[in-house]
């Protein structure tokens, strides 16, 4: 029946359009798939360009840590030399400082012994006088002692 024919064409079409309309969200998801592939597959190739660059940098950049890595090896020695030769000194400067150190309570002790002979000795010497150093030199025979000073 004609009927029948038109409603079975109505639902064909209706059944056409809706699998186009999949059919085609489909299409566009692998093609928008596909693009991003190739955008990728570029990325990669620009990533690969980049990394052979950044291989050659770091071999540069080892080859220079290597280099600074053994001059720094070589200062270390020569300043775990030095620090051995300094420490050698600084002992043996040490040692001089603690024998001044010695000599000089010594000479304090022997300064503090020898204080009041010398407070006697100015005492003695501000008790002299004018009149005093006239009559010795007036002496015929003074004594061995005031011949010597007077000499």
């Amino acid at each position: 029946t004609p009927k029948s024919y038109l409603s079975f064409l109505a639902g064909y079409c209706a059944l056409y359009a809706a699998k186009l309309s999949e059919v085609n969200v489909l299409a566009d998801k692998i093609n928008s798939g596909l693009s991003k592939l190739f955008t990728a597959k570029e990325d990669v190739g620009t990533m690969k360009i980049e990394l052979q660059q950044k291989n050659v940098d770091l071999e540069e950049a080892q080859k220079m840590s290597e280099k600074l890595l053994k001059e720094i090896s070589a200062s270390t020695a020569v300043a775990e030399k030095e620090k051995a030769r300094v420490a050698v000194i600084v002992e043996g400067v040490v040692a001089k400082a603690n024998e001044i150190d010695a000599k000089k309570i010594e000479a304090e002790e022997d300064l503090k012994l020898a204080q009041p002979a010398m407070d006697e000795a100015l005492e003695a010497l501000n008790s002299i006088d004018q009149k005093s150093i006239s009559q010795l030199k007036t002496m015929k025979n003074p004594p061995d002692l005031v011949k010597r000073i007077f000499d």
